[in-house]
């Protein structure tokens, strides 16, 4: 390869004689004048002829000492650097060797050499016809070798390294002498984020190239740099797509896209195992899935309304599943509807998420129930050997005994401490309401009823405990659809004819005497009996006075931050008042009055003087004797007495803890309205 003139080549005898080959023998012996010239170190070269880039980077290689005569031999990664520098590179080898070999094809005949070469400057991949494969060889156009300015001298490569732009070297337009019988016509590759990260190269014999072959590098590039787009649109497409699996198996709910005519277009695995679908449901349509009687299901998804969880039952033949549907269109950018989303939500899951939006826990367990009262503290035993069953359980007591309180400690020391508490105040719902309250209405029961119907406190209890407060205040009617529940364990809907399973306890508290409500016809007995497996009396406090100083403690740490209030001492004759009070309403009652001596408290004690006039001269001890009035006759005495001091009548009810529907149901059968 290393030669001083043209006519040192051989060649074809029709070569010799075109017009082409008479232009590049003049320009061939043009540039090399001026090489000479330069390498002898004169500086007057021609700027039509030696264009200024290409004489900037002879003027380097001349600052550096090289020789322009000597044959440089650019070095040769070995085996082990070559496969790492090809390793590191394999994004753009994927990209670039296709296009390369459609190339070659298209360019067959014309005796290219297509070097691929990276930012670094190494040769990464070189396309060379067979009987050319011993001249690349010699000048070292092998993957592996460098070809940087400050080795090989000035040459396309190095070039398209420094300015980043297309360049084409002419025979002698090279700096060392050695590279002057061919023509490398380069132009540099960019990513698809713009970065520069190598080069293509088009390398012929000097009077073998046109004047095209720059055009078909910068196009060989190009095409180069598409392919890297297409490829890395490819793996941004699958990453969003991994991404969008991992985001659909992430989500709880199961989700299912279907088309305009009910075709299945996607279902996340959530959804595949909620509704006992197979991986290949994808392209079948819902109708051949479920059957007819589906229909609600279908007229959602298949609907052209926005629907926001509406309760529904689907069915198959082996199963029913009751869900929430919230269905919603799919668009287009134009604004195309092209199908339906739909989100299901298995209801028990619902049903869960609704009972810790309201809040629906225990708060007391029993080491919160304060005393020491020997009885007391049996009643609190019961309470324990009843937590440690999943049976039904009866408190019987007085109003404001702590019922409530059991009954929550009860659930907190079970099995079921972790599921919902549902406490229902049987007095406060009216009895035309109650049986929807708990069972919930299907869609349609009763004029006003929610859309897609609603779920009752049975199915919000459901894992966990139901409690029935006053439960002798409910109807015979309902009595005897709790009875259903309690022996069947399922419920149905108000207004619905299907079964919905649930899975309670049930614990139930009155201040009535059940028996007596079974003599009168107005408590079913065979309810009673199932209600009645745990039976637990609570203690009145007027039976447990030894433990109002505990209890006057308890609510004084209850109240103290929240009033600010920091009372530090009780006055021994405000304990002695406190006991020898009968407290018809019970812990509530002393509860309110501690809080109400707390907040007119201006020391950090309190004293006599800030006891309620009601209590302080009821005289309990001196007026009272036990044995010989009922708990119904001190109630009417307690309640005729605050009427003599003119409280009114729901402040009355408020002191005695109880509903004014109730004191009034007292009034009347006391005599006192």
């Amino acid at each position: 390869m290393d030669c001083d003139k043209p006519s040192d080549y051989v060649l074809p005898y029709k070569k010799r004689l075109s017009a082409l080959h008479t232009y590049y023998e003049k320009k061939f012996s043009e540039i090399r004048s001026q090489w000479e010239k330069f390498v002898a170190g004169l500086d007057d070269v021609a700027p039509d002829i030696i264009p200024a880039d290409i004489l900037a980077a002879w003027r380097r290689c001349r600052s550096r000492k090289q020789d322009a005569r000597k044959k440089p031999l650019p070095p040769i990664l070995d085996a082990t650097d070559l496969q790492d520098l090809l390793v590191r590179h394999d994004t753009l080898l994927q990209a670039a060797l296709p296009i390369i070999a459609d190339f070659k094809k298209f360019v067959e005949g014309s005796r290219f050499l297509i070097c691929l070469f990276c930012e670094e400057g190494y040769l990464l991949h070189v396309d060379v016809a067979p009987d050319y494969k011993k001249i690349a060889l010699a000048v070292r156009l092998v993957p592996g070798a460098s070809w940087r300015e400050e080795i090989a001298g000035a040459n396309a490569f190095a070039q398209v390294l420094a300015h980043k732009k297309p360049v084409q070297f002419f025979g002698p337009q090279h700096y060392n002498r050695a590279y002057h019988g061919e023509t490398a016509s380069s132009a540099p590759i960019f990513s698809p984020q713009g970065d520069f990260i190598g080069g293509v190269s088009l390398v012929s014999s000097y009077y073998g190239t046109n004047p095209d072959t720059l055009s078909l590098a910068v196009s060989l590039a190009q095409a180069i740099e598409n392919s890297l787009k297409t490829q890395a649109a490819l793996e941004a497409a699958t990453v969003a797509a991994g991404y969008q699996q991992a985001l659909l198996a992430a989500i709880p709910e199961a989700l299912v896209a279907v088309d305009q005519s009910g075709g299945i277009v996607m279902a996340n695995d959530k959804a595949l195992a909620i509704l006992g679908l197979d991986p290949g449901v994808t392209g079948k349509n819902i109708r051949e899935i479920w059957g007819r009687e589906n229909e609600d299901f279908f007229q959602i998804a298949l609907g052209d309304k926005v629907v926001a969880d509406d309760e529904i039952r689907i069915t198959s033949r082996f199963s029913e599943r009751d869900l929430t549907v919230s269905a919603s269109p799919i668009e287009t950018p134009d604004g195309r509807v092209i199908g339906r989303m739909l989100i299901l939500q298995e209801l028990k899951r619902v049903r869960k998420m609704a009972t810790r939006m309201i809040g629906a826990k225990a708060a007391y367990r029993i080491e919160d129930i304060s005393g020491r009262n020997e009885k007391f503290l049996k009643t609190v035993d019961h309470a324990r050997i009843a937590a440690r069953s999943d049976s039904n359980v009866l408190l019987l007591g007085e109003s404001g005994t702590g019922k409530d309180l059991f009954a929550q400690a009860i659930h907190n020391e079970g099995s079921r401490r972790n599921g919902p508490f549902i406490a229902i105040n049987c007095a406060s719902i009216p009895r035309d309401l109650i049986a929807s309250e708990l069972f919930g209405h299907s869609e349609g029961a009763f004029t006003g009823s929610r859309r897609g119907g609603s779920t009752g406190k049975f199915e919000l209890a459901d894992g966990g405990t139901i409690f029935f407060d006053e439960i002798a205040e409910t109807s015979l009617e309902f009595q005897t659809a709790l009875l259903r529940v309690v022996e069947e364990r399922s419920i149905v809907r108000v207004g619905g004819t299907s079964t919905r399973p649930v899975n309670v306890r049930i614990i139930s508290a009155t201040n009535k005497n059940l028996l007596e409500e079974i003599k009168k016809g107005t408590f079913r007995s065979d309810l009673y009996y199932r209600l009645n497996v745990f039976c637990i009396e609570t203690v009145p406090l007027r039976e447990r006075a030894d433990d109002i100083p505990i209890l006057v403690d308890a609510f004084i740490r209850k109240y103290r931050d929240a009033l600010g209030k920091h009372i530090t001492r009780v006055n021994e004759d405000v304990l002695a008042i406190l006991e020898n009070y009968p407290w018809p309403g019970n812990i509530r009652e002393l509860q309110n009055v501690i809080e109400r001596m707390m907040n007119v408290a201006q020391n950090g004690r309190l004293t006599a003087e800030l006891i309620p006039h009601e209590i302080a001269h009821w005289r309990y001890r001196e007026s009272y004797n036990p044995a010989l009035p009922s708990r119904q006759e001190q109630e009417k005495a307690m309640i005729l007495n605050m009427m003599k001091m003119d409280i009114p009548r729901n402040k009355i009810a408020e002191k005695m803890n109880i509903a004014r529907s109730t004191l009034y149901r007292k009034l009347k059968e006391y005599g006192l309205e």
